[in-house]
């Protein structure tokens, strides 16, 4: 199901919910996933797109696992990842010094990225190992350095194991 996420930043550009409802193995069973990413410039925006996600999430999750993946336009610590903490999530990569944002460009050599924008959050399992990918350019054939994204992706492995489902 998609849902749009209120307040609408223009015509154009519409902050999006997207949710799935996965079957996993057992003892896993029903795993809802969300994916979204916020918009506007304003973080204030992003931050009532937040809560209105977190709602959305609230009235769709069941009883399973739940993971959210997003990018949140902000860092950690801000109101707008509070929304998602509020609503029972927690964020896998609170942690970790991992940056995923943002890169000037995505051609040619670009300076190792700091902070923070993108995040994986779950409630009823924890992952076995959470990472990045595709922080590194691919060279092409004549020689220019290509990143994937301005952005580094965010991943998360989840084990089927007894002892990582409560």
């Amino acid at each position: 199901e998609r849902k749009w996420l209120n307040p609408r930043t223009s015509e154009g550009e519409v902050a999006a919910a997207l949710w799935m409802r996965l079957k996993g193995p057992e003892p896993v069973g029903v795993i809802d996933v969300f994916v979204s990413h916020l918009t506007g410039t304003d973080a204030r925006v992003r931050t009532q797109q937040a809560a209105d996600l977190a709602a959305f999430i609230t009235s769709k999750r069941g009883t399973g696992p739940v993971i959210v993946l997003g990018d949140l336009g902000d860092p950690p610590g801000s109101a707008t990842e509070k929304a998602l903490l509020d609503a029972g999530l927690h964020d896998l990569l609170a942690n970790s010094t991992i940056g995923t944002c943002c890169r000037e460009s995505v051609v040619g050599e670009q300076p190792q990225l700091t902070v923070r924008h993108d995040y994986i959050f779950s409630s009823g399992w924890q992952p076995a190992e959470v990472g990045i990918f595709a922080e590194k350019p691919k060279k092409l054939d004549d020689g220019t350095l290509v990143y994937a994204s301005d952005h580094n992706g965010v991943r998360a492995v989840f084990s089927i194991g007894l002892n990582n489902v409560p």
